[in-house]
């Protein structure tokens, strides 16, 4: 992708990080674009799980705070006694995998292994995601899913032919929690499971802001090493190619990756996002403008 005569070209990159993750990039992005500063004015958008729900509302220009009223139904769609047996059962996955493993053979073996799991069906699993149901294809925007049998990692956009909400809820397939969402004869689950991020998706461009829902410190608590190092490794190699820059959750959040999959904190993370994007807007701007190089 080349810089339009008119400015740099900018991505946009939303990490996964469940319902509440959602809530807190929604407020960030809320904030940001009342101070001034839309990032979804980004000539491309990539999102991984919770990040392709906020990425394709962004790309889409649907407002946030309808949306998340109609995803409300996440809260009632898994009990919370199934849902820490489900995280559960995925870290205890992630943290045997072993170091250097194949991310692909990683993906196959967790989804074969959730295949078990006691979830909704999946017209219920793709119900929850009606805000996008009859929405075109938003131009720029790109989410991740993996290959339940294959274990490939996939990114889907305008081009695809996959209808937009069956591609949002299988980025946001959690294995153990969630159903494999069905494509053209292949089941597909969240695009997360080896990397949060997949910062290295988007295509070349001047500028890219990359919003974590995790902290992207060396080693965070509750997390496998290698996830962790998997999105230093890629945001070392995007920064690289572009000027960039970072943002991941301040205040409660930080500390407190156990409870991102419950949906009831998503309207207490939508306000520390917004009061985050107040600190954030500067250095941000300064990056997304092009007037300097690196914070």
């Amino acid at each position: 992708m080349n810089a339009h005569s008119d400015g740099p070209t900018r991505a946009l990159v939303l990490g996964g990080g469940g319902p509440v993750g959602i809530g807190w990039q929604t407020g960030l992005l809320t904030g940001l674009r009342e101070a001034g500063l839309d990032l979804a004015d980004a000539e491309v958008i990539v999102g991984t799980s919770a990040g392709s729900v906020v990425g394709a509302l962004a790309a889409a220009r649907i407002d946030f705070t309808t949306a998340l009223t109609g995803l409300t139904g996440l809260a009632e769609a898994v009990d919370s006694t199934a849902l820490v047996a489900g995280m559960q059962a995925l870290v205890t996955a992630l943290f045997q995998v072993a170091p250097g493993a194949d991310p692909r053979q990683v993906v196959a073996e967790i989804a074969k292994a959730a295949e078990q799991a006691d979830t909704m069906d999946e017209q219920s699993y793709l119900d929850l995601y009606a805000v996008v149901a009859d929405t075109p294809w938003p131009k720029g925007f790109h989410c991740t899913v993996n290959d339940a049998r294959t274990g490939e990692s996939l990114v889907w956009g305008p081009d695809s032919g996959v209808p937009l909400r069956h591609a949002v809820a299988a980025s946001c397939a959690v294995p153990f929690i969630y159903p494999p969402v069905s494509v053209n004869g292949s089941r597909y689950v969240d695009g997360g499971i080896v990397s949060p991020l997949n910062a290295t998706a988007a295509p070349s461009t001047d500028r890219m802001v990359v919003i974590s829902c995790s902290p992207l410190a060396a080693t965070v608590p509750g997390m496998p090493a290698w996830l962790t190092q998997t999105s230093a490794d890629e945001l070392a190699a995007v920064g690289d190619a572009r000027w960039l820059a970072t943002v991941e959750p301040g205040g409660e959040l930080a500390d407190d990756l156990a409870n991102m999959m419950n949906p009831r904190l998503t309207p207490q993370a939508f306000g520390i996002g917004l009061r985050q994007a107040g600190q954030e807007l500067d250095r941000l701007a300064a990056v997304w403008t092009g007037e300097r190089s690196s914070v």
